[in-house]
């Protein structure tokens, strides 16, 4: 990402330790007023003041709680325990694990991906599971290794597709065709979804290979049936120097802070019962507002790469126009 930013100059655009805690419309200027935070290293409020603009585009994106990104679990005496306590939305960067025992709590993707992350480090790793859940490789078909991880690409590969732009065009919509016709998995009882489900529990027997504790505790039976479980099994008890939580994502689209529209009224009070949007990208009484990963947009399926391209053209052919 360093990368990206430093070859398109974009750090003159962005500003860092901020943090926008308000947005209201000014119907009588036709002005968007953004209330904003500055912080030092210690995260303390140094700065606030108000900008302003004509256009207001929301990045924040899918996995959200109203005005706040997470949420700690609830869970008696939790922010009372000794020792380290994490979680994986605000993780301490360089912490050293080397040593020390570890839980983590909850076995959704996050779950999953943290207990790969640290199990090398720590000398003991727990974590508990409610529910019975499907942990995959990808499903890029032929574009991934036999192994199931990412395509590795040589140098020769990558000097020919700088040579040949098309060509790399070529293989890019190769791949977005594919995850793309993938949408039929998440169709109950369709073929691909039988197909889909069999995948997953073959790669799933195969790594977890003789241990068959693990495999009748942790691949479904009957994914749609299984009833997660309210609390552990009595009596167990463990100690450990570090907590991760990896819990509480909300997906309701409402936004991480106030939006208020022409009606004086928030987007995120609006939208409590059910969100809307007009073609993912924008919503009703809330003038020049363009929303990414917002409700109904193509969130669950395929690579976000794509859709976040054409909204953003769509986004700049709407302002250029109505700046003539």
């Amino acid at each position: 990402m360093r990368d990206i930013v430093d070859e398109g100059g974009m750090m003159r655009y962005i500003r860092l330790r901020t943090k926008v805690t308000r947005a209201e419309w000014h119907e009588d200027r036709s002005k968007w007023m953004v209330r904003v935070e500055e912080r030092d290293e210690d995260k303390k409020v140094v700065r606030e003041w108000d900008d302003e603009c004509d256009f207001l585009l929301n990045g924040n994106g899918v996995l959200n709680y109203v005005y706040n990104a997470w949420k700690w679990p609830d869970i008696p005496g939790l922010m009372s325990s000794k020792g380290r306590l994490f979680h994986t939305a605000k993780y301490e960067e360089g912490f050293d694990l080397k040593g020390k025992g570890v839980a983590v709590i909850v076995s959704g993707s996050s779950g999953v991906q943290t207990v790969t992350a640290v199990y090398k480090d720590a000398s003991r790793v727990y974590t508990w599971v409610r529910i019975p859940t499907w942990i995959t490789a990808g499903f890029g078909g032929k574009f991934v290794r036999p192994d199931r991880g990412n395509s590795e690409y040589t140098e020769e590969q990558k000097e020919e597709w700088r040579r040949d732009p098309e060509k790399y065009r070529e293989y890019r919509k190769m791949i977005e065709d594919e995850l793309n016709r993938r949408f039929r998995f998440a169709l109950r009882n369709s073929k691909e979804s039988d197909e889909s489900n069999a995948f997953a529990y073959n790669e799933m027997t195969t790594k977890l290979g003789i241990n068959q504790y693990l495999k009748e505790k942790i691949i479904p039976k009957n994914f749609n049936a299984d009833v997660p479980c309210q609390e552990t099994a009595y009596g167990i008890e463990v100690d450990v120097d570090v907590i991760i939580c990896a819990t509480s994502f909300g997906t309701s689209f409402r936004p991480r802070f106030p939006i208020i529209n022409l009606d004086k009224v928030d987007i995120a009070t609006h939208w409590k019962k059910n969100p809307e949007s007009y073609i993912a990208i924008s919503v009703s009484n809330v003038p020049n507002y363009f929303m990414y990963s917002d409700p109904y947009s193509p969130v669950a399926q395929g690579s976000l790469l794509q859709p976040q391209t054409l909204f953003t053209n769509h986004f700049l052919q709407i302002i250029r126009k109505m700046r003539k």
